[in-house]
Formats: C-alpha cells, structure tokens, sequence
C-alpha cells in the first residue's frame, strides 16, 4: 500500500511538471533578442540600413579620400598604398561590409513585408535604399555579387556590372511606381532622410538613375 501510494504522489508530480512545463514552454525558449523576420516593425530595419548604408567619418575619409580619391589621382599622399595603385584591404573592407549588411537586412524587410499592403512604402524606399548602397560598390568594384548575395545562397555569383546597371534600374522604376504618396506615413522619424515622405523618395530614386545614365551615356 505505501509503495502504491508512492507511485501515485509520483506520477501525479511528474504530471503537473511536464503541465507546468509546456504551458509556456513556446514563451520560454523565444530569444527576445533575436526576432523572426515579420515579427519586427519594418521602421525599425529601416532606420537601421539607413544608418549602416551612411560610412561614418572614419569610413568616408578610408573609402572616399584614402581610396578612391587617391586612386583616381585626384588627390596624392605618398604614404598611402593607393598612390601605387595597391589599396589597402581595410579600405575595401569597410565599403564591403557596409553594403552587405544594408543588402542583407534591406532583403530581410522586403521578403517579410512586400505582401502587406500597409507596410508598402517602407518596402519601396528599402528597395530604393539598397539600391543607393550597391550602386556606390559597383562602381567601386565593378563586378560584385547581387543577384544572389543575401538570399540564403552559401557562395553567389558574380554579376557583371553591365547587369547590376540594368537590374538597379528597372529596380527603381518599378520601387517608383509602386510609392503611394496618398499612402498614410508609417515611418515617421524613423526615416533619416525624408520623415516617410514617399514625394521625396520618388525623387531621390528618379535622381539616382539620373545618375546612373550620365554614367553609362557614352557607353553600352
């Protein structure tokens, strides 16, 4: 009888600690710090791609002045590898880094949220944004991985730059048409650059391919 009784108390704890257990078992093992994606505001990514897609002074005087300033020529400093035309690899680092961590998270905000008609802004001004980003590589680098960088693929592919022109192109056009400037502004402050005023990123994207022509006018 008291070996009865026994097994009894046990499996009746047994039972309330695995019922204890999966109650907030889900909750337990959610890391707060680090979100799925469409769990997150888009706002949020967005005013992070902002800030990593801006060099830093540091950043600006290493990419800007140090490389490709000094590797144009258009200014000189002898004690700089980019004068013998030798860049140093902290230089192409940061620019690298820079871009990929804006192509990364920019592609996390699209995927998550392109079919939520509330958050179509926010998805079009990260399309224009990545956009800014990887035209500053490429015509840094020329050839460079977008097509395939930053969805889950281990090594992609190498577009040329000709193709990274006519992709960033009909990216911006299409991000373009798409902006609704009768649209409710969900950004806010969380926009650097232009408080969620879709007028204003029309323009800045129409301003980029402008750019982009004038670059490509004498050539194929």
């Amino acid at each position: 009888m008291n070996k009865l009784f026994k097994s009894i108390i046990s499996i009746i704890g047994l039972s309330m600690a695995f019922a204890g257990c999966v109650g907030d078992f889900d909750d337990m093992n959610t890391d707060p710090n680090n979100p799925t994606p469409g769990s997150v505001d888009p706002k949020f990514q967005l005013i992070f791609i902002q800030g990593r897609g801006i060099p830093y002074a540091n950043q600006w005087q290493q990419i800007d002045q140090l490389m490709i300033s000094t590797f144009c020529e258009y200014s000189a400093n002898d004690g700089l590898s980019a004068s013998d035309y030798n860049i140093d690899a902290r230089y192409v680092d940061n620019i690298w880094e820079l871009t990929y961590t804006v192509l990364t998270n920019a592609n996390s905000l699209i995927r998550a949220n392109e079919s939520n008609p509330v958050h179509n802004n926010v998805v079009q001004m990260a399309r224009i944004w990545k956009a800014y980003a990887m035209l500053r590589l490429t015509n840094c680098m020329g050839d460079v991985p977008y097509s395939e960088a930053a969805n889950d693929i281990d090594q992609p592919k190498y577009d040329t730059q000709k193709d990274i022109y006519y992709t960033i192109f009909e990216e911006l056009k299409d991000a373009v048409s798409k902006l609704d400037e009768s649209a409710a502004n969900n950004v806010g402050s969380y926009d650097l650059i232009y408080g969620g005023d879709a007028t204003k990123w029309k323009k800045f994207a129409n301003s980029i391919r402008l750019r982009m022509a004038v670059r490509i006018s004498d050539v194929n």
